[in-house]
Order: structure tokens, then C-alpha cells, then sequence
């Protein structure tokens, strides 16, 4: 089954993050960051990755205009705040999930945001969900390379405990 494998860079800079994504086999890295730039982590600007990724022999792929969990599309946000239900009816938004659903019949792809904990982030809240519905396998890459499915991932950040949303 197609597997699609997501990562966060928190405080990495690109060597330690590199060497995680190698563990895996990771051939193809898609930025789904809504602004690609990190004041802290200068490795992770755009511009920047690219070349990194390159001299890494990884393809590189920003695609956050589209999986971004901060558009600035004021069709898709409620009160000023992303609204993922407005999110996942974008066609845009739909054509990029068929795209990675695509790419991952015959890549090793995994979707790079900022943040640590994939339940925290639009890639574990928002983007692993539509992708599990997609018939895909969705893998968090976390700590030293670590793996978690996205149900591990689920237990993890709630303690087993039901969420709102389970009630």
C-alpha cells in the first residue's frame, strides 16, 4: 500500500534532519509550510533547502501554497483563522492531495513542516486524515527517526484519552 511519511524540523538544522529522512529512504521532500521561511532555522528558508536538498540528491517540492495550514486566501479562513472544513473543499487543495496520492505509488515522499509533533500541525490534524481517506498509509517520522502511524501518533498526543471530536 502507498505509504506517504511526514517530518517536522523544530529546532534541526539540516544535517540531523537529513540523516532522519535518509533512514527512510525519504527520495522526495514536499514543503507543505504556508510561508517557507524560518527565522531561527535558517536551513529550512526557501531558497536555502532547495540547494541543500540538492547537494543531498533529494528533490525538493514546495507545495505549501495549496497544503498549507495558514493560507492567506481569506476564502478559506473563518474570523482570520484557517477553517479546515473551507480547507478541504478547495479544489486546489484536493489536486495536490491527488498529486502526492499519485507520487506515492512510486516515491519514498515525506510532507516537511515545522513543527515537532504531527498532531500538532496541520500534517497530522489536517493533510494525514484526507490522505488516510485517499486509501494511503501515513507514517510520522519523529525524535531520531522513530516511526509512528498516524493512530500511534493519535495515542501518543491524547494518552488514549477520546478528544472532542471522538464524543
Amino acid at each position: 500500500m502507498p505509504t506517504v511519511y511526514t517530518i517536522g524540523y523544530s529546532q534541526d538544522t539540516f544535517a540531523p534532519f537529513e540523516e532522519r529522512l535518509a533512514q527512510h529512504d525519504i527520495d522526495l521532500l514536499v514543503d507543505v509550510r504556508s510561508a517557507p521561511y524560518s527565522r531561527y532555522q535558517t536551513d529550512f528558508r526557501y531558497g536555502v533547502i532547495e540547494g541543500l536538498c540538492r547537494q543531498a540528491d533529494l528533490e525538493y517540492r514546495y507545495m505549501g501554497d495549496r497544503l498549507g495550514g495558514k493560507p492567506d486566501n481569506p476564502d478559506l479562513l473563518t474570523e482570520g483563522v484557517p477553517d479546515h472544513e473551507k480547507i478541504r473543499d478547495w479544489e486546489p487543495f484536493q489536486h495536490a492531495l491527488n498529486e502526492i496520492a499519485g507520487l506515492a505509488g512510486t516515491r519514498r515522499i515525506a510532507l516537511m513542516c515545522g513543527c515537532a509533533k504531527p498532531l500538532r500541525c496541520h500534517r497530522g490534524t489536517l493533510l494525514s486524515p484526507e490522505l488516510i481517506r485517499r486509501g494511503l498509509v501515513v507514517k510520522h517520522i519523529v525524535g531520531d527517526g522513530v516511526l509512528l502511524s498516524h493512530a500511534e501518533a493519535e495515542f501518543e498526543e491524547t494518552g488514549g484519552q477520546a478528544t472532542l471530536f471522538d464524543l
